[in-house]
């Protein structure tokens, strides 16, 4: 936890009030809890977890970290990308070769997924189709 405070100094930590809508304005004191939740909307300090423009979906934290009596349990965010493929690479940079890769049919549009896996640690590489009014995303962008 304070290696991430240090990395992440205007990040900020509580207990989320509303676990739908998580921003810097919703996380109430942790109280010595044992489970935080920590939110980084600091552009710059954004920018440090991909290339690609990371979102925003209905005004919620770009950048959510949950710990669990202060070690690292989960980290999760979403990016502007065409597809996990176009993602990939930046990730395998940093975490080696993909070590299983799954793409499940469904009805609409195919998903895929990429897993690296190291003891207990899971990282999880997912795509999904989005909406532009659910995200901070200008469809003219495109």
């Amino acid at each position: 936890m304070s290696l991430f405070k240090a990395r992440f100094p205007r990040s900020i930590c509580g207990e989320p009030l509303d676990p739908w809508h998580i921003n810097r304005h919703t996380l109430n004191d942790p109280d010595n809890s044992e489970w935080l939740t920590c939110c980084i909307d600091d552009p710059k300090e954004v920018s440090a977890f991909s290339g690609f423009k990371v979102l925003s979906r209905d005004r919620n934290c770009p950048v959510l970290v949950g710990f669990y009596r202060e070690r690292l349990h989960d980290m999760g965010f979403a990016v502007d990308a065409s597809s996990v493929e176009s993602v990939v690479p930046e990730f395998e940079k940093v975490y080696g070769p993909i070590h299983h890769v799954k793409a499940p049919s469904t009805k609409k549009v195919p998903v895929r997924f990429a897993f690296w896996n190291y003891s207990e640690v899971t990282l999880q590489l997912n795509e999904e189709l989005l909406k532009y009014n659910d995200f901070e995303i200008d469809p003219s962008e495109r």
